[in-house]
């Protein structure tokens, strides 16, 4: 088993092999040593550079997508802020110009004579009449 997985691993690597700057294997073996040389040193220039350019796209990426983040969070948090000033507004202008319901609460009610029944129908009409007298105002 460990030989048939060496076996495989040795194929994969040679028939993964390249040559720089995307020469065949017939034109890398007529090359000299030195050309040889400079063609690997070439192809790492090259590389460097490729990575260097992904590099800057991919800060270039991120910042816009940074900037469209705090677009959006600008946008809710405005959002937000137009709400919470409107739901204010509704609240301040509610308890500026009250509903008139014509429900007036008297404060003068005494509790004392809520057990004894014929009092309770005799402060009930009180409070009747304090409301109707209330209204007529």
């Amino acid at each position: 088993m460990k030989k048939l997985l060496t076996f495989s691993l040795g194929m994969m690597l040679t028939a993964c092999t390249f040559y720089p700057l995307g020469m065949t294997e017939a034109e890398w073996n007529t090359l000299t040593k030195e050309e040889k040389l400079a063609a690997r040193m070439k192809d790492a220039e090259l590389y460097e550079q490729r990575q260097l350019r992904y590099a800057i796209e991919r800060q270039n990426m991120l910042r816009e997508e940074r900037i469209e983040a705090n677009t959006d969070a600008i946008k809710s948090t405005s959002k937000a802020a137009t709400a919470a000033a409107t739901a204010a507004n509704a609240v301040s202008t509610s308890q500026q110009n009250p509903i008139n319901n014509n429900v007036v609460v008297s404060p003068n009610i005494n509790l004392s004579n809520m057990g004894n029944s014929s009092n309770n129908n005799t402060s009930s009409s009180n409070n009747n009449n304090t409301l109707t007298n209330n209204n007529s105002k």
